[in-house]
């Protein structure tokens, strides 16, 4: 994240609580866990939307469309996971977009768009994601990207030309380090979680480094 730390916003469905306490705490998590800057823009739910996973798509949505009229000369890529309302929020943007501009300088309209929704496949037992709706239909209707872990989205990402092939490796490094640090829990049923999905990690950077081979060819 330092690498674009002045670029990233957090949407989240957690309301900024008391003298904004919640806020605060989860921009010390994201610190210190992710790296985000201490001061890192977030912008937060409420508690009436806290019910359900439609609700919270929307008020993310709203958010996102406030943030977006602030700053209409950037385009934007939303990262979320299947388990609650992103897919939702991902395909109201991708709909809405490009997003009515602000006038720019020389009087020229600024426009902003939505460059890709990735989607963490989180239940990829599941046909249908935390809101309800079908991945399938997001994916072929609403063009959204899903991915079962981030060398996969990364690989996606630089074909779509957003990050560079140097940064697919870092990413995979990464995530490689991260995963076997992770601790899954002592269960025989938490063992086996784990041991699957290194091999899938194995299996995607396989796959990332002859898909990075090919576009290096081209």
């Amino acid at each position: 994240l330092a690498e674009y730390k002045n670029d990233i916003a957090f949407l989240t469905a957690r309301p900024q609580g008391g003298r904004n306490v919640v806020t605060m705490l989860t921009r010390r998590r994201l610190h210190r866990k992710l790296g985000a800057p201490k001061h890192a823009t977030m912008l937060s739910g409420t508690f009436r939307n806290l019910f359900n996973h439609k609700q919270m798509a929307e008020k993310k949505f709203n958010n996102f469309e406030e943030f977006c009229a602030m700053f209409p000369e950037y385009d934007y890529v939303l990262l979320g996971d299947a388990g609650q309302g992103d897919a939702s929020l991902g395909a109201m943007a991708k709909r809405s977009a490009p997003f009515l501009g602000a006038p720019g300088r020389g009087g020229t309209t600024l426009s902003g768009s939505v460059r890709a929704v990735f989607i963490h496949d989180i239940t990829p037992e599941k046909e249908v994601t935390g809101d309800g709706g079908l991945k399938k239909d997001y994916i072929g209707q609403g063009g959204l990207l899903f991915h079962r872990n981030y060398v996969d989205a990364a690989v996606q990402a630089c074909q779509l030309g957003l990050i560079p092939a140097e940064a697919v490796v870092r990413i995979a490094e990464s995530a490689t380090r991260s995963l076997c640090a992770t601790d899954f829990g002592d269960s025989a049923k938490r063992r086996s979680q784990h041991a699957q999905r290194l091999e899938e990690l194995g299996v995607d950077v396989e796959a990332a480094c002859h898909k990075l081979e090919r576009l290096n060819e081209e």
